[in-house]
């Protein structure tokens, strides 16, 4: 998927578009993508800051929307409401 990256302050912080699978009483199982908001430690690797579940059905948009909130260098704290406004403007 996408492995973006960006320099905020002395950390790395990184989106990802990430595939999951679901299942609901009604739907049944079904394929949906996924935000990770990721930090990298230094001697630790990447740690996940936050997630967002079931954003979208398609890969290229969540890859978009990821790429979207690398390149506007988007601060962790502003992770949910992109997310939010992306859903509501689909």
């Amino acid at each position: 998927m996408c492995n973006c990256e960006k320099e905020n302050g002395n950390e790395n912080v990184r989106y990802r578009a990430c595939e999951e699978w679901n299942t609901h009483p009604q739907l049944g199982r079904y394929r949906c993508y996924g935000i990770l908001c990721e930090s990298y430690l230094p001697g630790h690797g990447w740690r996940t800051e936050q997630s967002i579940s079931d954003v979208t059905d398609s890969a290229e948009d969540a890859i978009a929307l990821a790429l979207l909130m690398q390149q506007g260098n988007l601060e962790p704290c502003h992770m949910h409401d992109v997310v939010e406004d992306f859903v509501n403007s689909i």
